[in-house]
């Protein structure tokens, strides 16, 4: 949503006005400072979907080179924030099948998340996959998962579902 024109400014509308409960999924790809306003006064919860922790599986799930760029914004949006403002920063890892599902990448993705000091981590699992399974979801997607929910816990770091993807 951050392409648009007029996005700023109605989210600002938003802030100013004591609007509670805002949720904004981005790529992650601009950084904008009314997201890092909200995000201050605990109004604004960011969604980024990264999806990745390396440069060459980010470029594939998202076919755009932007890997250094989203993980430089999300260090920007984090840069300052207590742990409780942290809170409203979430990233989220959506397994795809034969491209991020392997425990390098999930763990090239949790130690950026620790790097940054992300509090909260989204994990889903790509949708079509499960859809088109009708044999039920591999029980190495479940280890990734479990493996992610343990890291997590070590690292305090909160684990939510995601409500499906796209």
């Amino acid at each position: 949503p951050t392409v648009l024109p007029e996005f700023s400014e109605i989210l600002k509308l938003f802030i100013d006005n004591g609007q509670r409960g805002i949720r904004v999924h981005s790529s992650g790809i601009l950084y904008n400072e009314v997201i890092k306003e909200g995000i201050e006064k605990q109004i604004v919860t960011l969604i980024v979907s990264v999806d990745s922790g390396c440069k060459e599986i980010y470029k594939k799930i998202k076919n755009v080179d932007k890997s250094d760029k989203v993980w430089a914004n999300i260090k920007k949006y984090r840069n300052g924030l207590d742990d409780k403002q942290a809170n409203f920063i979430k990233l989220k890892y959506i397994i795809v099948p034969n491209v991020n599902d392997t425990i390098e990448e999930v763990r090239n993705f949790l130690n950026k998340v620790k790097e940054n000091d992300i509090k909260n981590i989204i994990v889903d699992i790509e949708s079509t996959y499960v859809y088109s399974n009708s044999q039920g979801v591999e029980p190495y997607i479940f280890y990734l998962i479990d493996y992610m929910e343990n890291f997590a816990k070590n690292h305090e770091i909160s684990v939510g579902p995601g409500r499906g993807s796209a």
